[in-house]
């Protein structure tokens, strides 16, 4: 995890499951980025929850295709790795 690594669980952000992915889980916390679908609390679903229908795409790797298709696509600029 020297360049970061982040997560998406479908979950809320203090749900860990499967409970054996723990370690991990905290790793990531301590060395990463976690994000959550979910409010906290929220217990994690099969894919498919979540708003996955909306007009918006919020992952970076899909940008260029999600444009391309005529949704709205948001970013934050810059690198993730700069400690700004």
């Amino acid at each position: 995890m020297e360049t970061g690594t982040v997560g998406v669980i479908t979950g809320g952000i203090d749900v860990i499951y499967p409970p054996e992915n723990r370690a991990l889980f905290l790793q990531i916390v301590d060395e990463g980025l976690l994000l959550a679908e979910m409010c906290p609390g929220t217990a994690p679903c099969a894919w498919g929850c979540g708003d996955r229908g909306s007009d918006q795409i919020r992952i970076t790797d899909h940008a260029r295709e999600a444009g391309e298709r005529g949704n709205e696509v948001m970013a934050i600029p810059g690198s993730p790795l700069d400690p700004r």
